[in-house]
């Protein structure tokens, strides 16, 4: 294998297939990415057997070949090589030489057909979503998934097809128990009667920054989605992920959000992310909750409290109240994270009983939505 790249294309491939790649193993081959160089590409795979990340750059193919090089030695070396430099790589025996200008180095290589290979294939959904819309749904969710793996099932985000008052939709939810995130977007054409499927939390976070980076240049821009009855695939621009999806049952959590509400608080959800978290922040040990109470006014109408053995905290925030005094405690943690998932100026929230779940909204989106139980303060 003999070949030339721009620094900043090989960097770029590198980068993206980094999160599939496992820092810590016994197993060398998984701490490798496999260069294969042909026709006018070099395409780079990273792996940890659960995710497979590909991704291409353009380059000037001399001599076609394939081996495995160790994922980040080769990251932090080309990292630190000169801004505009045209990286030559050459396989030699066993290993890989590395050449810019006048800098020469070399790694040590493995055979890449030791290299393992996600069976892909059968799909039986395949449609495309705007990254835009993918990245929106993902953010909004992603908080709220579990990381305890005795609720394995719980450790993603659901990924389904849905209706609401009759109109299909493309649905991403998350919970841990706790708290439970959703968002929506239009059902994609060919999605309807789509398999759902639990995306792993890992897959998630690889996903997010890869199709944030290309969502701030255009959010329009098609993501192709593939599944079949143990993986799924994200294909965009040069980059594909291909990834086991959790084996479990979801649970309906379309019957936790609650309903039948008696009073609605809107304020400046910004403030609210603020208060909720200083709130939080003298709280110790066991101690999580924040009281949320709503005294029938406008003015001063929240009121939000908190205490520890050697701290207490309140705060007065201004609303626009419909509906009577209401009282609610919930963990102020998982209030400011949900409020940072929201994008717009004001939340809504809806409260019935302080023994019935707190829901968030936007009035001005009505794409997603946060519960939160309740706790004892």
């Amino acid at each position: 294998m003999k070949l030339i790249v721009e620094r900043a294309h090989l960097l770029a491939a590198l980068t993206s297939c980094k999160a599939a790649v496992e820092s810590r193993t016994t197993i060398p081959i998984l701490s490798c990415v496999r260069l294969v160089a042909s026709g006018s590409q070099v395409d780079i795979t990273g792996t940890n057997i659960d995710i497979e990340t590909t991704d291409r750059a353009a380059a000037h193919v001399e001599r076609p070949g394939s081996l495995c090089v160790n994922q980040s030695e080769l990251l932090d070396l080309i990292r630190r090589m000169p801004d505009g430099a045209e990286i030559a790589l050459e396989q030699d025996g066993a290993k890989l030489i590395i050449r810019a200008g006048r800098i020469k180095a070399s790694l040590l290589t493995l055979e890449a057909n030791t290299f393992p290979v996600m069976d892909t294939g059968g799909w039986s959904h395949e449609f495309e979503i705007p990254i835009g819309d993918l990245v929106r749904m993902l953010r909004a969710t992603e908080f709220a998934m579990n990381d305890e793996e005795t609720r394995y099932f719980l450790c993603g985000v659901f990924l389904h097809a849905g209706q609401r008052d009759g109109a299909p939709y493309l649905g991403v939810a998350a919970t841990d128990g706790h708290q439970l995130s959703w968002s929506r977007a239009d059902l994609p054409e060919g999605a309807a009667g789509m398999r759902a499927v639990i995306v792993p939390r890992q897959t998630v976070s690889a996903l997010i920054p890869l199709l944030a980076k290309r969502a701030d240049k255009n959010a329009t821009e098609p993501v192709a989605i593939s599944i079949n009855e143990t993986k799924i695939a994200a294909a965009f621009g040069s980059c594909r992920i291909v990834s086991k999806q959790v084996d479990g049952t979801y649970p309906d959590y379309l019957r936790i959000i609650p309903s039948g509400q008696s009073t609605f608080a809107k304020l400046p959800r910004r403030q609210l992310e603020l208060s909720s978290a200083r709130a939080a922040s003298i709280l110790t040990g066991k101690r999580k909750a924040i009281r949320l109470t709503l005294n029938g006014e406008q003015e001063d109408g929240l009121m939000l409290t908190s205490a520890s053995d050697a701290a207490e905290i309140e705060d007065h925030l201004n609303v626009i109240l419909e509906g009577g005094p209401q009282t609610i405690a919930v963990n102020g943690l998982y209030l400011a994270a949900s409020l940072g998932s929201f994008t717009g100026d004001d939340i809504t929230l809806a409260i019935a009983d302080p023994e019935t779940p707190l829901l968030l909204s936007d009035d001005q989106d009505d794409r997603h939505g946060v519960v939160i139980m309740p706790m004892r303060a």
